[in-house]
């Protein structure tokens, strides 16, 4: 996430990550395509990567199951508790 360690150094706060990410298949790559959605902060760049690396967990979240496997995080109560509160990268393994 050497981008995300990037913008936060430079103290920028992303916002709205969730409604501007796409996944380019051809290149197995995920891109932020809004320009809009960011802003300059008085934030440490500790904080701000705490706070620009949530977006990013939770966008992939929603990217990963909104619409095409809601139902069967939603059935599993592990994989759900998960989802909503737990660490991310469990939350992938265990989503794999």
């Amino acid at each position: 996430m050497l981008d995300v360690k990037t913008i936060s150094n430079n103290g920028i706060l992303s916002d709205a990550l969730p409604y501007n990410t796409i996944f380019y298949p051809k290149r197995k790559k995920l891109y932020v395509v809004d320009t809009d959605d960011y802003s300059f902060s008085d934030m440490d760049s500790n904080s701000l990567y705490a706070s620009n690396i949530a977006q990013v967990e939770y966008s992939l979240k929603m990217f990963l199951v909104d619409g095409y496997f809601d139902g069967i995080v939603r059935d599993n109560k592990y994989l759900y508790d998960l989802y909503k509160y737990g660490d991310f990268i469990t939350f992938l393994k265990e989503y794999r």
